[in-house]
Order: C-alpha cells, then structure tokens, then sequence
C-alpha cells in the first residue's frame, strides 16, 4: 500500500476498533532552522492507532515510535498530523507524495527546529 492511500485510509480504519497502521521510514535529509541540509539515514517505524476519527480523516490518533508514545492529532486524512513528546516541543508530519512525509521536530518558544525528509512503505 502507498503512504498516501495508507493515511487517506485511516477514516475507514477508525470505523474497525482498535485498527493499527505501522509505517516504516528512513531519513533522506535533514535540515536545521537555519536552511542547512545533509544526508541522513536514520530509521524510524511510526504505529498510528486511531482513537478518534471523522469521516474527514480527522481526529485523535496514537503514535508510537523509539520510546515514545504520545496522543497525535489530525486535521485530515494527510495531516498535518500533530503531538508532542514532552512539554517543550511540537511534533508535526506532513504528507508530501504518494512514500513521503516531512517530520518538523520543534522546541516550543524557540525557533529551533530539525526538518526530517522521510521515505516510507507499509510493512505488511
């Protein structure tokens, strides 16, 4: 399954409780606050549970990465899907084409930020 049709799905996958999408990516780029870009690899498996979604895509969501597990929001079937991880940073993910997100990390009250570009598939 492509990563747009992944997340454009999750509105019909709210509808069968406990409905899960694991995405897995790996980093291409990242950028700082600055504009200042390199190669990057790093490997991440984002699992999204909805737990509160509108027919719009809309909602609440689980996300679950690493060590982190945190309450995400959403605004549509692509985003921005939004969280946090603690109280000093915004979280954000961005659907950029049909295997791609942008994940914008950004401490809160700064305008510090880690721009990740990132390829994903489904694993299943």
């Amino acid at each position: 399954m492509i990563l747009t049709g992944a997340l454009a799905c999750h509105a019909t996958l709210a509808a069968a409780e406990g409905a899960v999408q694991v995405l897995s990516c790996t980093a291409t780029t990242s950028c700082d606050e600055r504009g200042s870009c390199t190669p990057a690899t790093d490997a991440v498996t984002f699992t999204l549970t909805p737990v509160q979604v509108d027919a719009d895509g809309a909602g609440q969501f689980t996300i679950a990465y690493g060590d982190v597990t945190a309450q995400m929001g959403s605004l549509s079937r692509t985003g921005p899907f939004v969280w946090a991880e603690g109280e000093a940073d915004t979280q954000s993910l961005l659907v950029s084409g049909p295997d791609s997100l942008v994940w914008v990390r950004q401490d809160r009250g700064t305008p510090n930020a880690t721009t990740l570009f990132l390829t994903c598939k489904d694993p299943a």
